[in-house]
C-alpha cells in the first residue's frame, strides 16, 4: 500500500519548548486534547500539576534506538553518497533545490556535536519540492512506537514553519507526516508510528526524508536543522 495523502500526526503528538542555547526542556504532550510533561525519569505527566495517582494514562520512554546525531561527519562509513543527501522533484530547475551540510551546533552537547543544516528552495513558477534525505541501516520497527526528530528554523536566513517529513520501506512505499510550528528554537517533534506499522510490507524503514513543497511551505526559501533522529518504545504505566 502506497498512500497518496499527507498523514497528519493528531493522536499523540509530542512538542519540546527550549532555550536558544542550553536545553532547558519543557516536553507538551497532546493526545485526545489533553496536555502532558516529561518528567526526569521519563514518565508523562499532566501539563496542569495533577499528581500521578489521579492520571488515567500515564506513559513512560522504556526503549531508545538512535538512528543519527550527525556527531561523527567525518566517519563514512554513516555518511556518505549512499547514506546522506538531497534530493529535488525536478532536478534540471536551477530555480529550485536544496542541499545541506554539516553544522557545529547540537541539540544535546550543548554545541559540542554536530547538526544537519538543509538550505532549501521552492521560488519558482512550476510544481517544486525538494528536501534532505537519510537512509539508516533499516530497523525492525514492530517494537518502535515513535519517530523522534528534532527541528529548528534559521532566525538569520529565515524557515518555513510547516513541512513533511517522510519514511520510505525496503519496496519505496512512503508514508508521510506533517510538521507545524517550527520555531529558531529547538524543537522536539515525536512522530506516531501506529498507522505505518499497520501498513502490508512495512517490517522496516529504509529511508527517512523531508519534503519542502511550494503548496505546503510557509516560506519559498530558507534554512532548517535537523538533530537527533531515533526510535523511542513507550509503555503504559
Amino acid at each position: 500500500m502506497k498512500p497518496s495523502a499527507i498523514f497528519v500526526v493528531s493522536a499523540l503528538t509530542f512538542l519540546v519548548l527550549t532555550g536558544m542555547s542550553m536545553a532547558q526542556n519543557v516536553l507538551v504532550v497532546t493526545e485526545n486534547g489533553a496536555k502532558y510533561q516529561i518528567s526526569d525519569g521519563g514518565a508523562l505527566l499532566p501539563f496542569n500539576g495533577t499528581t500521578i495517582k489521579d492520571v488515567d494514562k500515564i506513559f513512560q520512554v522504556m526503549n531508545r534506538i538512535l538512528i543519527a546525531d550527525f556527531d561523527a561527519q567525518f566517519n563514512r562509513d554513516l555518511y556518505n553518497s549512499q547514506t546522506i543527501g538531497c534530493w529535488t522533484l525536478n532536478p534540471a530547475d536551477i530555480t529550485q533545490g536544496s542541499r545541506f551540510s554539516f553544522e557545529s551546533m547540537d541539540v544535546k552537547s550543548y554545541g559540542f556535536g554536530s547538526c544537519i543544516k538543509v538550505r532549501y528552495d521552492v521560488e519558482c513558477k512550476g510544481e517544486a519540492a525538494n528536501g534532505f534525505f537519510i537512509k539508516p541501516q533499516g530497523t525492525h520497527i514492530s517494537n518502535c512506537d515513535l519517530l523522534s526528530i528534532w527541528v529548528r528554523g534559521s532566525d538569520h536566513f529565515g524557515f518555513t514553519t510547516r513541512f513533511q517529513i517522510g519514511v520510505k520501506n525496503d519496496s519505496g512505499d512512503k508514508f508521510e507526516f506533517m510538521i507545524e510550528g517550527v520555531t529558531a528554537n529547538w524543537q522536539n517533534y515525536l512522530l506516531d508510528l501506529k498507522d505505518v506499522k499497520m501498513l502490508d510490507r512495512w517490517a522496516t524503514i529504509n529511508e527517512i526524508y523531508t519534503v519542502f513543497d511550494l503548496r505546503t511551505v510557509t516560506r519559498d526559501k530558507g534554512v532548517v536543522y535537523l538533530d537527533h533522529f531515533e526510535y523511542l518504545t513507550i509503555s503504559r504505566l
